[in-house]
């Protein structure tokens, strides 16, 4: 009797074992994808406002400003889009991400932001609002309460993926 409590100890243990590293492998994970995220979505808005900004004459305009015109004009970072497509893809798995323009703003909507990620990629960019399952969060001077909001907001996802829309000034 001691020795199959022995074993039912051992194994127990042993599957303990088993689901901490993969817990810890799987959060690796997620901090790969979340730092990809980190660089590729600044990435995109300064290739953007490099490429289509005013550069010191008259007024940045980047209404047009789509996923194609990104693609085709070397916006978008190596591996994030497959050859001919129009999709620009996220790190995480199923993720993708859409370029829009209006004025003198850049969008970017990501979607299929795993719930780890969610906060730290929120608060990320140097945006003039990011938008976190469709709550718009103010940011910048003059804002209070910023973190608060988006920490709420990230909460309110499919407790698996967020959407969030980075909303830059060109």
């Amino acid at each position: 009797m001691e020795r199959i409590a022995g074993v039912l100890i051992a194994a127990l243990l042993g599957a303990l074992a088993l689901g901490y590293v993969s817990l810890k492998g799987a959060a690796g994970y997620s901090g790969t994808y979340l730092n990809a995220a980190i660089s590729d979505a600044t990435e995109i808005a300064n290739n953007a406002k490099a490429d289509l900004g005013s550069n010191g004459v008259g007024a940045a305009d980047y209404s047009g400003l789509d996923n194609q015109t990104a693609i085709s004009g070397k916006m978008i970072p190596d591996g994030m889009v497959s050859n001919g497509s129009s999709t620009i893809t996220g790190p995480w798995p199923g993720s993708t991400v859409t370029v829009s323009g209006s004025g003198s703003t850049i969008t970017e909507a990501w979607t299929g932001v795993d719930a780890a990620s969610c906060t730290q990629f929120a608060e990320s960019q140097k945006t003039i609002d990011v938008a976190v399952n469709g709550t718009t969060v103010a940011i910048g001077a003059g804002t209070s309460g910023a973190a608060l909001s988006i920490t709420s907001a990230c909460q309110a996802g499919s407790q698996q993926t967020s959407t969030i829309t980075f909303t830059y000034q060109g």
